[in-house]
């Protein structure tokens, strides 16, 4: 029996079936206080429209997706123009692995991909302060925090709710902690 590798490539509009209830699932998990899929604004019907704008140009340079061979999306990324602290940097958006799927190497192999694609310009993210897993995967991957400086993220849920939020650096040499206008680094365990 011979077992085929996942596979990354580009997201098709079609894949936006799937995407869309592994967006709902996994953004659950991403703060141990909320529970997105049990508000109305993140129901599929709402979810998937929103998605589809989100993970298109001109607001996303690229959306990867890891496929199984037999078709199911189990992660998907993508990378939009409008990032950074100053808003004008290449910054990976969303970056999800389906719920259940975490340790088997799909996260890695989806981020090789991306990474190798941004190699020549390097890449933000921007994680929630209390998402600890997320933030150790980035630094075992190159990430280095940046800055907290307090910066908060308005959830989009029926009760309003902003969590604050830690920006990383990638760059294909990152050896060390980068600051950005004196910031240091201030996102810690």
């Amino acid at each position: 029996m011979i077992l085929m590798s996942p596979v990354v490539r580009p997201a098709t509009e079609s894949d936006i079936e799937q995407i869309a209830p592994l967006f709902v699932d996994s953004v659950d998990t991403s703060l141990p206080d909320a529970k997105f899929s049990a508000d109305p604004n993140y129901a599929l019907d709402k979810i998937e429209p929103s998605l589809s704008k989100r993970l298109s140009p001109p607001r996303s340079h690229k959306t990867y997706v890891l496929e199984l061979h037999t078709g199911e999306i189990v992660a998907y990324g993508n990378v939009k123009p409008d990032g950074g602290p100053n808003g004008d940097a290449d910054e990976l958006d969303m970056f999800f692995v389906k719920v259940g799927l975490g340790g088997r190497g799909y996260g890695s192999q989806l981020m090789e991909a991306i990474q190798s694609d941004w190699a020549q310009r390097g890449l933000w993210v921007t994680v929630f302060e209390k998402n600890e897993r997320a933030r150790r995967f980035y630094e075992k991957r190159g990430f280095r925090l940046v800055e907290s400086a307090g910066a908060s993220l308005s959830l989009g849920l029926r009760e309003p709710r902003e969590e604050k939020t830690c920006m990383m650096r990638w760059e294909r040499t990152s050896k060390s902690f980068y600051t950005v206008e004196g910031s240091k680094g201030t996102c810690h365990r």
